[in-house]
């Protein structure tokens, strides 16, 4: 076979749906949701303005406001953002209800009295008061340029009148407004044509002590120097030392 030929025809993209099947599939492998919050000044208005105020009152009322800290959290499951309470050593104050509930400290306190204040703080796991999905909270400042986490996935896909495995390094980041992006690159191929002969291809380079990313353009391999996807090691955040190695077919 032509493999050159064959070269150009393999995807660059996965199929529709893989993506989004691989992170459902293997939720635990990419971080899972995550509440994104923040320390905000904010100020609570104890004097209300009047139609028409004099310098008395405007006196008054800029004495009247009351500047304290609060928390600003963003659930990347469900994009709603929202206002709750802060504690000294950077924890969240939200109310609890005895089933787990749990409920925005921000405004009026719940009548409930067995609902009562409790404190989260940065890994811990909460139910968002939005959508009600268990996500982790993480503090903004800690993002800097995002978090990714990545599983190494193989695919069956036709390539022309052949059969092959593509591999691809599924990528899932979280940054620090929340946004969550999702992606994968090509990073080696199986083409097996029609007597049972493979030819072996890779987009693969390793960079940071051996760590594989993805290359820009294909490749052909020897069967002699090709190296197996699931045993190389790549960048997630979730894994020992952020190595992992391994992945789903």
């Amino acid at each position: 076979m032509n493999a050159k030929r064959i070269m150009a025809m393999l995807p660059e993209r996965p199929r529709d749906g893989m993506v989004e099947a691989a992170i459902f599939n293997n939720g635990e492998q990419f971080g899972g949701g995550f509440m994104v919050y923040r320390r905000e000044s904010l100020v609570e208005e104890t004097v209300p303005l009047k139609d028409t105020m004099d310098p008395e009152d405007w006196e008054a009322y800029r004495n009247g406001c009351r500047r304290f800290w609060g928390a600003v959290c963003a659930c990347t499951e469900c994009g709603e953002e929202w206002l709750t309470g802060w504690a000294k050593g950077g924890k969240v104050s939200l109310y609890e209800a005895p089933d787990g509930t749990i409920y925005e400290a921000y405004g009026s306190v719940p009548a409930d009295p067995y609902i009562t204040p409790s404190y989260f703080e940065e890994g811990d796991t909460i139910t968002c008061p939005r959508c009600g999905k268990d996500v982790t909270l993480i503090r903004r400042t800690h993002l800097r340029r995002g978090r990714t986490y990545q599983l190494m996935v193989g695919s069956v896909e036709n390539v022309g009148d052949y059969t092959a495995v593509l591999f691809w390094l599924v990528s899932r980041t979280v940054f620090q407004d929340s946004d969550v992006e999702v992606d994968a690159k090509p990073c080696a191929a199986i083409v097996i044509d029609r007597d049972g002969e493979p030819l072996f291809f890779t987009r693969a380079r390793f960079v940071f002590g051996g760590q594989m990313m993805p290359a820009a353009k294909w490749k052909q391999v020897s069967a002699r120097k090709a190296r197996d996807p699931l045993q190389e090691r790549y960048h997630s955040y979730d894994a020992v030392n952020y190595t992992k190695m391994g992945g789903r077919t």
